[in-house]
This record gives C-alpha cells, sequence and structure tokens, in this order.
C-alpha cells in the first residue's frame, strides 16, 4: 500500500508541475502579445538589422532604395517597380507625370480617386507632411478597402519637378511593425540624379 500512494503522490506532485508550466507559458504568451500589439499601436520603433538588404538603383527616373535581401524586384516596367516575393509585391515604387504641374495634394487625390473609385472616401484620408533626404513630400494615410485586403495604410509622395514619386509598404513581413518598417523603408530612398 506504500507504494500506490508514493505513486498518487508523484502524479499529483506532476499534474501541479505540469499546470504551473503551462500557466506561466499562457500568461508569458499573453504578455508578449499585448506589449507587441500595444508597441505598434504606439508606433514605437523596432531595430530592423538592413546591413544585408540589396539596393535596387533606377537610372532611368534616377533614384535608388533599399530591400530585404529575400525579395526580388521586378522592374520590368521602370515606372512601377515592385519587389516582394514571386506572388506578393510587398513594396512598390511608382513615377508619375504632374506636367500640368498640379498641387502636390490635388495630384495625389486625384491619382487615389482613380485607383479606388468609389471604395475611398478622400475626406477619410488623413496627410502629413514628410521630409525624404532633404525633399518634400505628402503621406497619405488611409484604410485600405480594395483587393479583399483590408488595414491602414500610409503612402508617401515626392514631387521632383514633373514627376511625382509614390513610395509605398503594401504590408509588412516578418512580423516587423508596419509604421517601423515603412519608416525605414522610406529612409532609404534617395534621388541619385
Amino acid at each position: 500500500m506504500g507504494n500506490l500512494q508514493k505513486i498518487k503522490s508523484c502524479g499529483r506532485i506532476s499534474l501541479k508541475i505540469i499546470l504551473t508550466v503551462l500557466i506561466v507559458m499562457l500568461v508569458t504568451g499573453i504578455g508578449y502579445i499585448s506589449s507587441k500589439l500595444w508597441s505598434e499601436e504606439r508606433g514605437e520603433s523596432q531595430i530592423i538589422d538592413i546591413s544585408s538588404w540589396r539596393t535596387y538603383k533606377n537610372k532611368e527616373y534616377g533614384y535608388e532604395i533599399k530591400y530585404p535581401k529575400e525579395f526580388i524586384c521586378d522592374d520590368s516596367n521602370k515606372k512601377h517597380v515592385k519587389i516582394g516575393t514571386k506572388v506578393m509585391p510587398y513594396i512598390r515604387v511608382d513615377v508619375y507625370s504632374n506636367f500640368n504641374n498640379l498641387d502636390l495634394k490635388k495630384f495625389i487625390s486625384q491619382l487615389l480617386k482613380k485607383q479606388f473609385g468609389e471604395l475611398l472616401d478622400l475626406s477619410n484620408v488623413t496627410w502629413e507632411q514628410i521630409n525624404v533626404n532633404g525633399v518634400g513630400g505628402l503621406r497619405a494615410n488611409f484604410e485600405n478597402v480594395a483587393d479583399g485586403y483590408t488595414g491602414k495604410l500610409s503612402w508617401d509622395y515626392i514631387q521632383r519637378n514633373d514627376r511625382v514619386y509614390r513610395i509605398a509598404l503594401l504590408q509588412s513581413f516578418k512580423g516587423y511593425s508596419y509604421s517601423a518598417l515603412h519608416t525605414l523603408l522610406l529612409s532609404t530612398f534617395k534621388f541619385t540624379e
């Protein structure tokens, strides 16, 4: 009888240890996820190592931008460069002609209306002044409403002479916060001419 009680006692201790470990893991996981979501909502920066990133240079339109080495660059159309995987673009750099020399905000508004149509209410777009390596521009912040995707987007537009350059991070990757990655990506954009 003594051995049977020892076995039951060991079983209870083992069960208590297993339950304690599971509770600790659950609490730690919830804390990690909460802090990650909270820091992303607050726009806190993350450390992202770009030392291994590649540099794409577009000689035709006079700019360069860095991107993660895991990605491929499709520049078959030099005005509309896509960077990402074979099936999903994550980054786009588009060059538009502004021959009518429209005010940048008006130009962007017309462009967004053309791209999204009635799906995007322009009164819900918020605007920020930006500076990209010494060149001023505008950031359009809005809720994506097309192609079945949802989420907040920030697209940056820079005017240089009669061209408007759009630098767009379409979505985040590798668990990085959208805003941290977006800011970093934009900091690598430079005019070369």
